[in-house]
């Protein structure tokens, strides 16, 4: 992911994922608590705020071009998405 830190590279990984997903899984292994793990609690408190605003798991449609669009076979699509999980538990082995 291309970003000028890695606070706008872990949000747009959310815009991906899906920002309530990766709000899910920080908490779910209290990543925030961990020490010197300011990054994931400032992605909280900005959530909570409403500085982080809510977006709903991509579905790739929107990377779909004239350029790539004989690639963007379902199976191709399925395949991303399976693999693009923020939870390390839930990734497809392949």
């Amino acid at each position: 992911m291309i970003g000028n830190d890695h606070i706008e590279q872990i949000l747009k990984l959310g815009k991906l994922v899906g920002t309530r997903e990766m709000i899910d899984y920080i908490q779910q292994y209290k990543l925030s608590e961990r020490r010197h793990n300011t990054i994931c609690s400032d992605i909280i408190m900005a959530f909570k705020n409403g500085d982080i605003k809510e977006e709903k798991p991509s579905t790739l449609q929107e990377f779909i071009n004239p350029h790539n669009q004989e690639n963007a076979t379902s199976e191709a699509i399925d395949l991303i998405l399976q693999l693009l999980v923020i939870d390390y538990v839930q990734i497809v082995l392949l």
